[in-house]
């Protein structure tokens, strides 16, 4: 009957977490919401498909594994160049945050709440941690600048394995009554056994999927996530509670491979932890008693809001003088949800505080599965309109995924990626996809029409599209796969001198636009003649660099879109709009005053040319 119920248990939150995972793609809402409602509902105070306390000691096992893999993925999933840049504002926000959160959160659980000091202090240490599994999908679909996103992102992974070990180490003092400065020193221990550990296990595990053939391709995933566990036991055994910070460092190491090896893995990881993470929120929630919150309501939802005022001076102060406007720190100061790390330890401390006779220890889960719902609600329905409020939403064409490497395609990309937004390029050619990595630039190798080539990539981070290979079907056929598919709308393309009415035709219906505006003359049905050709000839002749140019003539912009008067040769490529709102040129692009544009052309056409906008060349 028991091992009847612990089946039924584990299958019911596989499909209660799968069913989850669907509503939140369908419905763009994070998915904790749903995994937090199923679970409920689906506890034994409700429905009893689910039933945690059957697992025993099990729930524990299963929380310490899937937390392992959800840290390992995180630390993969960020981007260490971006990681690199904002390091001084991480490690101050890091600092910053467990110093403010545990004092706050102390204050107000012991003279708010009335609770003892062992709970409190064990609450103030849980609630430093905000939680990748929460911010990516809350700021995901929101067109925020790389910088602020970045941040959100870093700092949830980081700390999340900070604030672990700080609430682990915690908990132990308070069970086995350590001096505080042995405490101190384990947790100080802890963080640089787990660096070191991570560092040497993350460029080994590197070298060994890079440098060697040892394992074979298909097994890399398996074989990753076989030595992340190794080393996570390994750093357990040589300073308990390490172990936590060792795959967030593996992870962030791994993030530096190859991009071909890096999205195999991050592939197959992203999946395992969309579905271990589901299945733990709906075992938490099922073993939480709603019936608990009334006694702490009230009281709860004051230490709940102060938690979340709390952020705000250690997000200012974290972020002076290192590049944020206030509009773009009030925002980041908002979003700081908590997520399934702070209820996982939550649900160990309140377990073991209950074993050790400590009162009121459900008290922990109380709250915390309070903050939690209260943060991801607000927080996480709020923070698109919050943004857009504050003027910070970034407009334009935004990321962009190219097709075809070439020169062309490497000129647009550069200037794209000059101004914080990201570009992706995708080819069947190995050496393209060589040459664009050596420029900086992510590529995928494969058939830009297989949904396959594009796993382990975020698409819904890119906005736009931009097909710039020989083939005028391929190019077209590119940009209807990725409206189709991704749901992608800024459509752009190029075409040679093959393309024809019944192509004009194709892209007029299906909204993708002639990249470039370049008309012809004898032709008025299509707006393009030889582009293609003709501009790689002119990269073959010499090489031509992207020159700017700002419009203060009023004469000039009183042309209808598709008519400026540009001189013979001349291109326009990108126009920078607010100096910061880049778009893909097009014919139907209307220019304003103050737009900064970008072009290719002759000596004596840009004369002409800067005589015509009545401004010199930036």
């Amino acid at each position: 009957m028991v091992e009847s119920t612990v089946i039924k248990t584990i299958m019911f939150s596989i499909i209660l977490g799968s069913a989850g995972i669907v509503l939140s793609e369908k419905f763009r809402i994070p998915g904790i919401l749903f995994y937090f409602a199923m679970g409920i509902l689906s506890g034994p105070g409700v429905a009893g498909l689910v039933n945690p306390g059957m697992l025993g000691n099990g729930l524990t096992v299963m929380i310490t594994v899937f937390v392992t893999i959800i840290l390992f993925e995180g630390g993969l999933s960020l981007d260490i160049k971006q990681i690199r840049l904002l390091r001084s504002v991480l490690f101050k926000d890091i600092v910053l945050s467990v110093i403010v959160m545990v004092s706050v959160g102390f204050i107000s659980a012991k003279y708010i709440l009335g609770l003892s000091w062992e709970i409190s202090l064990i609450f103030s240490t849980l609630i430093v941690v905000t939680g990748p599994t929460v911010v990516k999908p809350v700021i995901r679909h929101i067109a925020l600048g790389s910088r602020v996103k970045n941040f959100l992102n870093g700092e949830a992974v980081l700390i999340d394995a900070v604030g672990a070990i700080f609430a682990i180490v915690t908990l132990e003092f308070v069970l086995s009554r350590h001096e505080i400065i042995l405490s101190i020193a384990g947790f100080v221990g802890s963080l640089f056994a787990g660096a070191v550990i991570g560092i040497g296990s993350g460029f080994f595990i590197k070298y060994i999927i890079c440098e060697t053939n040892i394992i074979p391709s298909k097994s890399n995933s398996f074989f990753t996530l076989g030595f992340v566990f190794l080393a996570y036991i390994v750093s357990d055994e040589v300073i308990p509670e390490s172990g936590l910070l060792t795959v967030v460092i593996i992870g962030l190491i791994l993030s530096t491979m190859d991009y071909r090896e890096k999205k195999k893995i991050q592939s197959f990881k992203d999946q395992v932890t969309r579905i271990v993470t589901s299945i733990l929120f709906v075992l938490l929630s099922a073993n939480f008693d709603v019936r608990h919150l009334e006694q702490y309501l009230t009281d709860g939802l004051i230490v709940v809001f102060i938690i979340i005022i709390a952020r705000f001076p250690v997000v200012f102060l974290s972020t002076r003088k290192e590049g944020f406007n206030l509009k773009e720190k009030f925002f980041m100061s908002w979003i700081g949800p908590r997520g399934i790390i702070a209820l996982s330890v939550a649900s160990i401390a309140a377990f073991k505080l209950k074993a050790a006779g400590i009162e009121k220890a459900e008290t922990i889960e109380i709250l915390v599965f309070m903050l939690i719902s209260v943060t991801v609600l607000l927080q996480g329905l709020s923070a698109k309109w919050i943004a857009g409020k504050l003027n910070i939403l970034v407009k334009g064409d935004r990321n962009l995924i190219i097709l075809g490497v070439n020169n062309i395609s490497l000129m647009i990309a550069d200037k794209w990626s000059s101004n914080g937004t990201d570009v992706l390029f995708v080819d069947s050619n190995k050496k393209n996809c060589q040459m664009a990595e050596k420029r900086g630039f992510s590529c995928c190798e494969g058939n830009a029409l297989d949904p396959a080539t594009y796993s382990g990539i975020e698409v819904d981070d890119f906005m736009s599209a931009f097909a710039a290979s020989d083939n005028n079907e391929i190019n077209i056929i590119f940009c209807r796969f990725l409206k189709d598919t991704f749901g992608i709308k800024n459509l752009f393309t190029v075409l040679n001198e093959k393309a024809n009415e019944e192509l004009s035709e194709i892209i007029k219906n299906e909204n993708i636009k002639p990249a470039f505006g370049v008309r012809n003359n004898v032709d008025s049905s299509l707006s393009w003649d030889g582009f293609l050709s003709k501009l790689k000839e002119r990269f073959s002749l010499k090489k031509q660099q992207l020159r700017s140019f700002q419009i203060s003539c009023r004469e000039f912009i009183n042309n209808k879109a598709g008519e400026y008067p540009l001189p013979d040769g001349v291109t326009i490529f990108i126009v920078v709009r607010n100096g910061i709102e880049q778009y893909i040129y097009h014919d139907t692009f209307e220019l304003h005053l103050n737009d900064e544009i970008y072009v290719m052309a002759s000596s004596e056409s840009f004369d002409q040319l800067e005589s015509l906008l009545c401004k010199a060349p930036g």
